[in-house]
């Protein structure tokens, strides 16, 4: 048995609202919303993300609304936890986290960090329940790579981050086993920050060791970060032309010119056991599939001009994998 899961920004998904069509970020026509949401409804089926109906979808940047649109267009069975919900914030661009209607499902609060400006995404939780069993899906967008400021800002998320992933962990009953599932747009590499403030490493080693003194001292729980092994070109070069698409990591600058790594999955040690559940590790891929790719065969924004659509539909691509829950002889 299979718990897939998958993790996709599909870049301003607001549906239409006429007190906003101005704003940047807004669809300025019913028929604009439309568009970009039909492209996104087409790359989730064509890609064969929405194909299992036991799905775990993470998305970002999406309204209240619009998730709820893509439910009803791609998952109709399926529920939606929306970050789009706050007095403050009506009306944002906010993650959300759509998941089979089932029991073994339940949504908790979010993981929200104090002291931060008001735009600081709040982190949608999910549990997933069986046989003694608990995995804890975390859904996240960090803060955009604005300066020093906001790096310092994703900083103090992943930092409160691992805390709430110690306490998880670590607390609880002793009739269940715990394990945690990241799933982002964290606007970083997986180097660097993240290893130093998640702990977030390349390693299944070194997650799987036993909680040291001081990890307990610093509320520390060392993460393994998949997407380590999706760093860089698809292929290898091999001096044969490729007829599949080239790409080299998640996210798109085209201003710049430049690939990178921001979409990611982290897992708990628990995950990489030898028996169920664990990560299906050879599942895990960036998703190319010519429905999320604009003429240039990357990944570009959609944009709506003169009552007409260019570019694509995101400057992401999504990630996704799978989970196996039981054994073959238990299915």
């Amino acid at each position: 048995m299979q718990l897939p899961f998958a993790w996709w920004n599909p870049q301003n998904l607001a549906h239409y609202d006429p007190g906003r069509r101005s704003e940047r970020r807004w669809p300025s026509t019913p028929d604009a919303y439309q568009e970009k949401l039909a492209r996104v409804v087409r790359a989730l089926k064509e890609s064969a993300i929405s194909e299992s109906s036991d799905v775990v979808l993470g998305l970002a940047e999406v309204t209240y609304q619009a998730a709820h649109d893509v439910r009803d267009a791609c998952l109709p069975n399926h529920e939606v936890e929306s970050m789009d919900m706050r007095p403050d914030r009506a009306g944002a661009l906010e993650p959300a986290i759509l998941f089979p209607r089932r029991p073994e499902f339940t949504t908790h609060p979010p993981i929200i960090v104090p002291n931060m400006p008001r735009g600081t995404r709040p982190m949608p939780v999910l549990d997933y329940t069986l046989d003694g069993h608990r995995i804890r899906f975390i859904v996240c967008h960090w803060t955009a790579r604005f300066d020093n400021t906001s790096t310092h800002k994703r900083s103090d998320i992943a930092s409160h981050l691992s805390h709430e992933i110690f306490e998880f962990l670590t607390g609880g009953s002793t009739s269940e086993a715990r394990h945690v599932m990241i799933m982002g747009d964290l606007n970083e590499e997986p180097y660097g920050l993240l290893e130093e403030r998640l702990h977030a490493v390349r390693s299944r080693d070194r997650v799987r060791d036993s909680l040291h003194w001081t990890d307990k001292d610093e509320r520390r729980i060392r993460l393994y970060n998949l997407t380590w092994r999706l760093l860089g070109e698809r292929f290898p070069h091999d001096g044969r032309p490729r007829k599949d698409f080239d790409t080299a990591g998640t996210y798109y600058w085209r201003k710049k010119k430049t690939w990178h790594t921001f979409d990611q999955v982290i897992v708990s040690g628990s995950l990489l056991s030898d028996t169920p559940p664990f990560v299906d590790e050879t599942s895990m891929e960036v998703v190319t599939h010519e429905s999320l790719l604009a003429d240039s065969g990357r990944p570009e924004s959609f944009i709506w001009s003169r009552k007409r659509s260019i570019g694509g539909v995101s400057d992401h691509l999504p990630v996704r994998g799978r989970i196996q829950t039981r054994s073959e002889e238990d299915t």
